[in-house]
């Protein structure tokens, strides 16, 4: 498939990341590593911009020492 043709499409992102693993000899595996880390990055920078920033911090359910 030529790269014309992989951003002719809808979603446009996923398909040129599709495309890359492909091109690589990636799998779906490699998409999705690529696809999580990209969300985790954004989680991260979005939970950095709180008025609270601590969100991602492990909270106990039960009151701790």
């Amino acid at each position: 498939m030529e790269f014309s043709q992989v951003i002719s499409g809808s979603d446009p992102g996923y398909r040129i990341l599709n495309w890359v693993a492909a091109e690589v000899g990636g799998g779906i595996y490699t998409v999705n590593v690529v696809a999580a880390i990209v969300f985790s990055c954004g989680l991260v920078a979005f939970c950095r911009s709180l008025p609270r920033p601590g969100g991602l911090r492990r909270r106990s359910p039960c009151p701790t020492r």
